[in-house]
Parts: C-alpha cells; sequence; structure tokens
C-alpha cells in the first residue's frame, strides 16, 4: 500500500507540472539577504534560463528563492512557487 500511494504521489505531481514544459527547479536559503553575492547570481542564471524558455519553479520563501523568482521574469513565462512545512522557520 505504501508504494502505491508513493506512486500516486509522484504521478499526481508529474500531473501538475507537466503545463509549465521545460522547467528547472531552484531552492536555496531564505537567510541570504539582497546585498549577498549569492543572491545576484541566483537571480542571474534564472533570468538567463528564463530567457532560454525555461519555466523556474521555486521554493516559496525569501533570499535565494526570492532571487530566483525576481530572475525569472522573462515575458510570458511562467514561474511557479512551492512551500514545505517548516515549524521553526514560518507561522
Amino acid at each position: 500500500m505504501r508504494v502505491e500511494r508513493i506512486w500516486q504521489e509522484i504521478a499526481a505531481g508529474f500531473t501538475a507540472l507537466a503545463p509549465f514544459g521545460k522547467a528547472v527547479s531552484m531552492f536555496g536559503s531564505g537567510r541570504v539577504a539582497d546585498a549577498d553575492r549569492r543572491y545576484e547570481h541566483a537571480r542571474r542564471v534564472a533570468a538567463r534560463l528564463g530567457e532560454a524558455g525555461f519555466t523556474i519553479i521555486i521554493g516559496g520563501g525569501s533570499g535565494l528563492m526570492e532571487a530566483a523568482n525576481r530572475g525569472g521574469r522573462a515575458p510570458g513565462r511562467p514561474r511557479s512557487g512551492s512551500a514545505i512545512e517548516l515549524p521553526h522557520e514560518q507561522d
């Protein structure tokens, strides 16, 4: 039963992501400030990927995920954010 449930979750995930076409997932620390060089690097990488036609799928947080979201704002390209439960990080 457990394997069947896992298989169903994987199938549901692929179904949910299928409309995005070519996509790249970018996740990273929510504790990186916008003045950090890594923030700018993540923004630039996401921008280049967006320009190349990729949908940017990010974690829904701040820091590097925010940088990727900002960088991935290519006209006409969707972006998607997802969140996980981190009891010590969010209400």
